[in-house]
């Protein structure tokens, strides 16, 4: 039996604005998986949002600010 490891995934939204809810964009967004050593990033687009896929889910991940 063969197992789909694509619907075992998942991914994580957002929006980056700034004090006056202006959406920022350009900006790098990363995220660390503990159990995997693995990074997944990206980039905000012109409305601010951005989105990181193919996240196993039950992982602990650290989302760190600079």
């Amino acid at each position: 039996m063969q197992t789909d490891h694509q619907s075992s995934l998942t991914e994580v939204r957002g929006v980056l604005q700034g004090p006056g809810n202006e959406p920022l964009s350009g900006l790098s967004v990363r995220l660390s998986s503990a159990k995997e050593r693995k990074s997944y990033q990206a980039v905000t687009d012109a409305r601010g949002r951005f989105e990181l896929l193919g996240l196993r889910p039950g992982d602990d991940y650290m989302l760190p600010s600079e």
